[in-house]
């Protein structure tokens, strides 16, 4: 018995060990499962989002070359026309999906950085939200918004990414929301003492879409994985749009809540730290600015308020109107004065053109210029008649000395700008196309070289040419070595725009370097370009 005692007391500690042992390697065997399952979840969801990602961008690109195929043997002008718009469209649609792609390869390089500088926080969310109302007109959506009265006019932040995570959230509540409505509610809170920044913007979403389950909630900010996979099948999409604006929040200091309830709606509640800051000095259109009036016309009560806004620093009298119905109705009972209109061209009941239109017929408002203003680029479907019946077609977003500038021009006579004789440096043949045909569009003559060696060569007689439009990516000389050495070298100070693929705040800063003076990204913008060529003519 003792013999017994001893050799229990030796293997109890031993016994402890070998259980301890095998519940350990039990745990590790489970973990192991887990860890596996995960990975294969995440392989699998991968393999998903990959054939999806496939099928998105394939279908803007077959609408591409489907329609430009369909406009080269169209007979109908108007026929043809549609088919391009439609070309343009899935175009812009399939820049969106690279771009994406583009800012979840940065974010998971660590190489996104966020910017910090001042920017008005009315301007950005007019901007944001009247393509978004467009949207739900189209979709017969209820479009509510609204705001805080005190909100600063003026903050620095990041507004390009704001912008990017608010039409993203934006975007997926319209897509989600078969009826009913979709609201926007914007406050600033002051931030804690402890806190470096002034304000936290509190942007809340909600809409009355298809909802989702509250143990799916998680889900939807992760990486290659959707709340359900069904709905990619019914709405489309790649599925990179939370992930991305879940990010950026973080990024930026602030944070993303959810809620949501099946068949009844999600709720989204972004908070964003932002510094005010002093708005810089308006530009003052006159020394009469007190005595003009101007009318804006706008559905969208945060376009009416960032309009107001510009005006009113610029001294300039406003009288704000919410539809083209109430403007017509002020015209035919009162006795109403305006130099100026400005007009929204999507609105419901009348839109911008048949308010025109109207006014034209009944003749309410002899010799007064309009101005149109739309979220979209609507301009090039209008017919030459109607699009003098405009000063001037503006696509939002609508820079504030821009349209200063404008005003003043409308109330003095209508001038001819000076037509530049333009360089245009392309190695690339449909790229210069693209270029040259709009250039000229905009009355300007056009040379056009093939590289660096050319521009520099075609610049030997400096007074030739008023600008030089230079592709970045050229052989023989790229554009960075041709910029230098016309600055360097030759000394010149002809204006000079790079034209570029790469829009990373790098690239510019490169381009400026080398002595550029602006800098435009590949696709070029039309209004973009015109805005450039016309400051400098």
């Amino acid at each position: 018995l003792l013999l017994l005692a001893e050799i229990f007391l030796i293997f109890r500690p031993l016994e402890n060990q070998v259980v301890n042992a095998i519940t350990t390697s039990q745990q590790a065997r489970d973990f192991a499962e887990k860890q596996q399952q995960k990975a294969e979840q995440a392989s699998k969801a991968k393999s998903q989002f990959l054939a999806n990602m496939s099928h998105e961008l394939r279908t803007p690109l077959n609408g591409i070359l489907g329609m430009i195929e369909l406009s080269a043997d169209e007979k109908k002008e108007a026929t043809r026309f549609d088919y391009l718009n439609k070309a343009k469209s899935s175009g812009k649609h399939l820049l969106s999906i690279i771009n994406d792609i583009l800012d979840i390869s940065k974010i998971e390089a660590e190489k996104l950085t966020i910017e910090n500088f001042p920017f008005s926080l009315h301007k950005l969310l007019d901007d944001c939200l009247a393509p978004i109302a467009i949207l739900c007109q189209k979709k017969q959506l209820n479009f509510e918004y609204e705001n805080q009265e005190t909100l600063p006019e003026w903050v620095s932040g990041d507004p390009i990414r704001i912008s990017q995570v608010l039409h993203n959230i934006l975007s997926n509540a319209v897509k989600f929301t078969p009826q009913g409505t979709i609201k926007v509610s914007v406050i600033c809170e002051p931030a804690p003492i402890e806190a470096s920044t002034d304000y936290n913007l509190i942007i809340v979403i909600n809409d009355s879409g298809i909802g989702i389950a509250e143990e799916k909630l998680e889900q939807i900010f992760e990486k290659f994985t959707q709340a359900d996979a069904s709905t990619t099948r019914r709405f489309g999409g790649t599925g990179l749009g939370l992930n991305i604006a879940r990010e950026l929040v973080l990024l930026m200091q602030g944070h993303i809540e959810i809620s949501s309830e099946v068949d009844f709606g999600t709720e989204f509640v972004i908070t964003i730290p932002l510094q005010q800051v002093a708005a810089p000095p308006s530009q003052v259109i006159d020394n009469n600015a007190q005595t003009i009036k101007v009318a804006i016309i706008d559905d969208l009560a945060s376009s009416r308020q960032y309009l107001s806004l510009v005006l009113e620093r610029a001294q300039v009298q406003v009288v704000e109107f919410d539809s083209g119905v109430a403007f017509i109705e002020q015209l035919k009972h009162n006795n109403f004065a305006v130099d100026v209109v400005i007009i929204d061209f999507h609105m419901p009941e009348l839109d911008g053109l048949e308010t025109v239109q109207l006014i034209r017929e009944q003749n309410l408002l002899p010799n007064i210029p309009f101005i149109l203003i739309s979220a979209a680029s609507d301009q090039y479907i209008f017919n030459r008649e109607q699009q003098n019946w405009f000063r001037a077609i503006l696509t939002k977003p609508v820079d504030e000395s821009h349209l200063l500038g404008l005003i003043a021009e409308t109330l003095q006579p209508v001038a001819t700008k000076r037509s530049l004789n333009v360089l245009i440096a392309e190695d690339n043949k449909v790229s210069a196309l693209v270029v040259i045909k709009m250039v000229e569009k905009l009355g300007h003559q056009v040379t056009w070289v093939k590289d660096g060696v050319e521009v520099v060569d075609a610049l030997t007689n400096p007074n030739t040419f008023d600008l030089v439009l230079m592709d970045i990516n050229m052989p023989n000389r790229d554009g960075y070595q041709a910029a230098n050495i016309i600055r360097q070298e030759m000394q010149l100070t002809i204006p000079i725009v790079a034209l570029t693929a790469n829009a990373f705040r790098e690239d510019v800063e490169r381009a400026k370097a080398n002595g550029m003076n602006e800098h435009l990204s590949k696709p070029i913008i039309f209004e973009k370009l015109q805005k450039v060529l016309d400051g400098f003519a």
